[in-house]
């Protein structure tokens, strides 16, 4: 059907350019027509659809983009959980280490009644005056709270009535360790590790406090 329409259309073509050069038509006719429809025998005749070979290669460029952008993204979606799981590790046992501190800080005593004790290396107790007017010679009214990790993992803080833990639930602390100097300089190490998807991130604080109501009499 094609070559007939095509011989059919170069035969109407000659018969308009005999006519119009004899005279008989002062206009070429259909002029636009004419190349149109060539225009489009044209693109019809070169027009070259894809071999298998290319359609082959071009699967396999976009194969390797599609990889390497999914490797960027997932590289990028683990470090962001890292870096997050980090910072709420440090937080967590930041803010345990801090309360610590500032509670050691506040330990009042003198030489024969110690200000902090520690019955075992991963506990401390310290004696701490909670009255409106401290009596620092006066230890009867005293109240001693305490610090220690328990069996699961968790840092419990005693304020000598109840307990309370210091972390979040999603914090494991492997290690609390106090050790005392001159019967008075704290010297703390607080581990911890929190878990998300397959991998642990752990991080290890320290840090030094001392009783500063401490009498050395």
């Amino acid at each position: 059907m094609k070559k007939i329409f095509f011989n059919a259309d170069i035969r109407g073509l000659h018969a308009d350019l005999r006519r119009f050069i004899t005279g008989e038509i002062r206009e070429y006719p259909r002029a636009n027509q004419r190349k149109s429809t060539f225009k489009k025998i044209f693109q019809m005749l070169h027009n070259k659809g894809l071999t298998l070979m290319e359609v082959l290669i071009s699967m396999l460029l976009l194969s390797v983009i599609f990889l390497a952008v999914t490797s960027i993204f997932y590289a990028n979606h683990r470090f962001f959980l890292s870096a997050n799981s980090k910072a709420i590790l440090q937080s967590e046992l930041g803010y345990a280490l801090d309360h610590m501190q500032k509670n050691i800080i506040q330990g009042v005593g003198d030489k024969n009644n110690p200000a902090v004790v520690s019955s075992s290396s991963d506990s401390l107790q310290v004696r701490i005056d909670k009255n409106i007017s401290p009596t620092f010679g006066n230890y009867t009214d005293d109240t001693w709270i305490g610090y220690t990790r328990s069996l699961d993992g968790k840092l419990i803080y005693n304020d000598g009535s109840s307990n309370e833990s210091l972390c979040a639930d999603t914090i494991n602390v492997t290690s609390l360790t106090f050790s005392l100097e001159n019967d008075f300089l704290v010297n703390i190490q607080i581990a911890g590790s929190r878990a998300f998807g397959d991998r642990t991130e752990s991080l290890t604080l320290y840090s030094t406090a001392y009783p500063r109501f401490m009498s050395n009499n």
